[in-house]
Parts: C-alpha cells; sequence; structure tokens
C-alpha cells in the first residue's frame, strides 16, 4: 500500500495531470469507464483508486511511460510492462 507521502504525491500528480488534460470531471470518466462521482472522490483523496482505473486515467490523459510508471508507483502499484499501452490503444481502436 501506498505511504502518505506517496498518497499525496498520488493525489497532486492525479490533479495535475487532469488539469493538463482539459477533460471536464464527466468526460474523464466516461473515457475512463468510471462513474463520474467516483472519478471526484478519487481527485479529492477520498478513496483510494484500483490498478486498472489508474492505468485507464493514465492513459486518457496521455500520460508518457515517466508519468505513468510515477503515478503508480506513487498510488502504490507496479510500474508498466511494455506492451500495456500498445494493447490498451489496439483495443479501442478495434472498439471503433
Amino acid at each position: 500500500m501506498a505511504t502518505n507521502d506517496n498518497r499525496q504525491d498520488f493525489l497532486q500528480n492525479l490533479n495535475y495531470f487532469h488539469e493538463r488534460s482539459g477533460l471536464s470531471l464527466r468526460e474523464a470518466a466516461s473515457d475512463a469507464d468510471v462513474d463520474f462521482s467516483y472519478l471526484a472522490l478519487l481527485l479529492h483523496a477520498r478513496r483510494h483508486p484500483r490498478r486498472d482505473v489508474v492505468l485507464a486515467l493514465g492513459f486518457i490523459y496521455n500520460l508518457d511511460r515517466m508519468e505513468m510508471d510515477g503515478l503508480l508507483l506513487s498510488a502504490g502499484y507496479a510500474p508498466l510492462g511494455r506492451s500495456l499501452r500498445r494493447e490498451f490503444h489496439q483495443e479501442k481502436m478495434e472498439a471503433a
């Protein structure tokens, strides 16, 4: 589990990436396939996300590999495997 310092880093980074994306809460939640209220709770440190939610948010916020790994680590999870981002984008293309 994440330490308090890591949890604070996670919260600051998540909020920064969300603001940088320019997406509304509803857009980000919809794109990440999570409930809008759940995302609001994450951004206000009232919930701790599952790893798959951190990954989904990282992808929709267009994080580079270093940013994604930092976000995952600060949330208390292992960093990315090499092909995960490619698989995510392939699935989105096939669904479109």
